[in-house]
């Protein structure tokens, strides 16, 4: 009998340009540090233009955005439906 797997990770096809080592750094990261989901991205300060009413960029609040490269999913998380 085969042993179910733990994760389960995601490489969208949209999104088919990564950088040698971002797969291997993104399971170590889910193992080492006992992660539940893991999303590849950055942070971002986009605001759309006009609406600022001359904030400073250091004031603006940022955001992570997911770009889509990898995402990692624990096998609980799936089977539970969450």
């Amino acid at each position: 009998m085969e042993k179910p797997c733990n994760s389960v990770a995601v490489l969208q096809p949209t999104s088919p340009l990564r950088n040698p080592d971002t797969i291997d750094n993104c399971i170590r990261a889910f193992r080492e540090d006992n992660y539940d989901t893991l999303a590849t991205g950055y942070y971002t300060k986009i605001i759309e233009y006009g609406t600022h009413q001359n904030m400073r960029r250091q004031d603006i609040q940022g955001f992570f955005y997911e770009d889509g490269n990898v995402y990692i999913i624990d096998r609980s998380l799936v089977t539970s439906g969450k």
